[in-house]
Order: structure tokens, then sequence, then C-alpha cells
């Protein structure tokens, strides 16, 4: 078993109006996230979607750092408390503009939302 990697560790934060959720999550590929599904309204979209799905928006930071990058809702499960976000395309991993190392192949491939 391999160490816990800190780095794939996220504060996720939804924001709507004036107020904003906080979660975690944990990068489990290069651009997907997975975290709670409660942080997001319950008119929040079960796949694809920007935001919550009214008018919120969603970032994901890594590693305790201060760099937000955007995210959306990918796929969201009705009865367990679990959603997968897609970072943005501002997001390049491993580029020295994204969160952390790059990765190896992803952990995700073949997930479909």
């Amino acid at each position: 078993m391999s160490r816990f990697d800190k780095a794939r560790v996220a504060e996720v934060i939804v924001r709507h109006g004036g107020q904003a959720e906080y979660g975690s999550g944990y990068r489990i590929s290069t651009r997907l996230v997975l975290t709670s599904g409660h942080i997001f309204s319950p008119d929040a979209p079960s796949h694809a979607g920007d935001g919550d799905g009214d008018g919120a928006t969603c970032s994901v930071l890594f590693g305790g750092a201060d760099v937000e990058y955007p995210a959306t809702i990918v796929w969201r499960h009705a009865q367990q408390d679990l959603a997968v976000l897609r970072l943005g395309p501002s997001a390049r991993p491993g580029s020295g503009s994204g969160p952390g190392p790059a990765m190896g192949p992803d952990l995700a491939s073949g997930f479909e939302p």
C-alpha cells in the first residue's frame, strides 16, 4: 500500500451569492476530485454541469495552497454522500500552473459521468 499523498488533499469551496460552503476532497486522477455531496444544494446536478445548478460556483485548492482551481460537478449520487468534480481547463497539473506534481495514468481512467 502506498503512502497517503497530502498533495492530493483538496479543499472544496462552493460559493452562492455572499455565502460559501466548505468541504474536503481527494484528487483521484489528474482532473477528478472525489468529495462529499452534501456541500452542494439539493438542486445540484447528478452529472456534468456548472457549479451546483443554482448559480453557485465551485473551486478547489490543493495541499493548503492559496490557488483556487475552478471545478464542475460531473457526478453525484442521489442517496450516498458522494460527488465527483472535474477540474477546469486552467488547472494543468504538473505544468507549474496546476495542482501538484504530474501524475501517472489516471486512477479513474474509463470513468464515465
